[in-house]
Formats: C-alpha cells, sequence, structure tokens
C-alpha cells in the first residue's frame, strides 16, 4: 500500500514538473520577442528557436535554473588547462567587467588577476579596477 501511495506520488511529481516547463505564457513571450526584434536574429531563426524550447521544455529536456547555467558556462573553460582555467572561471563566474552584446558581436569579459611569487614578502596591492580583484598564489 504505502509502495502504492509512493509511486503515485512521484508520478504527480512528475506531471507537474512537466506541466511547469511547458508554461504556454513563456512561448507567447519569447514569440512577442522575436516580433519585436528584441533578440538580435532574424524573425524566421528566432520563431524556430522558440518552438524548439518550447518543444523541449514540454519533454523535460530544456533545464535553465541557475545551477545549470553556471555549468553550462564553466564547461566552455575545460578546453584551458592552469592559470588559462582559472581565468577563463573567473571571468565566467561574473567576476571583473563585461561590456558588449550578442547582438553587437560579442559579449567581451576582463578581470584583472594578480599572481604573487611564492618567496615574495607581504604584498600591497592596488586595483586598477573598481571591481573585486582575484588573487592567485602561485605553486613553487
Amino acid at each position: 500500500m504505502a509502495t502504492a501511495w509512493i509511486g503515485a506520488a512521484c508520478a504527480a511529481t512528475a506531471v507537474t514538473a512537466v506541466a511547469q516547463n511547458a508554461d504556454p505564457s513563456r512561448y507567447e513571450r519569447d514569440v512577442q520577442a522575436c516580433k519585436r526584434g528584441d533578440t538580435g536574429q532574424s524573425t524566421e531563426a528566432c520563431l524556430k528557436e522558440a518552438r524548439n524550447a518550447r518543444d523541449a521544455r514540454k519533454k523535460g529536456q530544456l533545464d535553465t535554473d541557475e545551477s545549470t547555467l553556471l555549468g553550462n558556462r564553466l564547461q566552455r573553460c575545460d578546453t584551458f588547462e592552469g592559470r588559462a582555467k582559472a581565468d577563463c572561471i573567473t571571468r565566467l563566474s561574473e567576476h571583473g567587467q563585461r561590456s558588449g552584446s550578442v547582438e553587437g558581436g560579442g559579449i567581451l569579459r576582463s578581470a584583472e588577476t594578480v599572481v604573487v611569487p611564492p618567496d615574495a614578502a607581504p604584498v600591497r596591492i592596488q586595483p586598477r579596477t573598481d571591481e573585486p580583484v582575484i588573487l592567485v598564489p602561485r605553486k613553487p
């Protein structure tokens, strides 16, 4: 009896999750953004993307929670190693400055990184930006 109740509860939860992902108002908002030209894409390409996103949401294949989006961003850094990878992660974690747009040809991200030699005496850091400075200790 308890197993049947748990199974029914799981099924109800799954149906609710799919129903939330299939939110028709989201698709309508996407279509309106396409028609207004807010996306930087051609209307035809934008409407196709909106349809594809709606279909993926219905199937539970479109996950846009913040942790998934962060994971997707950080995967871009997997192509780098060492300090280059650390710098990439810093920029994509929203530290530093950001300028530009996708519509304008790209987003440019920059961050100031200070690398302190392992045998250095205490160092006073004078940031060149208003943004937080990332301090990276250098391994010997």
